[in-house]
């Protein structure tokens, strides 16, 4: 097994996973360099509601949540593996020489069921679950940025699906990919609306900017608007 980088400069500072640029880098590298007649496997992770919990909680509890969630997901692969955070609470993985794509299936399934704990805070408490895609080398590509964007796709597609569920890409959901990416930015503005109306807070304004960013971020404009 390769000996990972210790170098502090290279990783996040909260999580001690890899910072997203170094993760990225190392994990060209590999694909430069691997066999076409070897899978591997690409995970795209999010944790459900998170956002709402970071507002609801405060930063200080989120990051304890997410050190946590990081330090339990890193025992579950080997050294050789990449480990990075992407995001607040996106992390990317990358499952080196796998056997099958059935090996990506039960780790995901691991990874589930490692993160799935409730955490106690003073005015609530928190059920943590992650949504989960992933992509396949060689099938799906051969590059980062090609697994990433169809890892990415899954995970709209599986979040679209309910908290707590994961997917593979298909080509064959291209067409519905697209939809569960508009449906889940739909989902974030009526959660946004639902919190802001528990806390008492007039919602309008953060509501009205998610919309305009629905419609900008949609080439379906048409779509977009019949979501709102």
């Amino acid at each position: 097994m390769e000996i990972r980088q210790t170098d502090e400069n290279m990783r996040d500072p909260l999580t001690k996973l890899y910072k997203r640029s170094y993760a990225k880098q190392l994990i060209q590298e590999f694909l430069k360099k691997q066999s076409c007649s070897e899978y591997a496997g690409f995970l795209i992770l999010d944790i459900d509601n998170f956002a709402i919990l970071n507002e609801k909680m405060g930063n200080a509890f989120g990051d304890a949540i997410l050190k946590n969630i990081a330090a339990d997901i890193e025992t579950l692969f080997y050294s050789s593996d990449v480990l990075g955070r992407v995001g607040g609470d996106e992390f990317v993985i990358l499952m080196k020489n796998i056997k099958s794509v059935d090996d990506i299936d039960k780790k995901i399934k691991e990874i589930q069921k490692v993160i799935s704990r409730t955490y106690i805070g003073e005015t609530m408490n928190f059920g943590s679950t992650v949504g989960v895609g992933a992509s396949v080398f060689p099938i799906d590509g051969v590059d980062y940025d090609v697994l990433y964007e169809k890892a990415e796709k899954a995970l709209f597609h599986a979040k679209g699906a309910g908290k707590n569920c994961y997917g593979f890409y298909d080509a064959e959901n291209e067409k519905r990919y697209k939809e569960y990416k508009l449906e889940e930015k739909h989902i974030k503005i009526q959660e946004a609306e639902k919190h802001h109306k528990e806390l008492g807070v007039a919602s309008s304004d953060s509501l009205i900017e998610l919309a305009f960013k629905l419609i900008e971020e949609s080439k379906d404009t048409d779509s977009a608007i019949n979501l709102l």
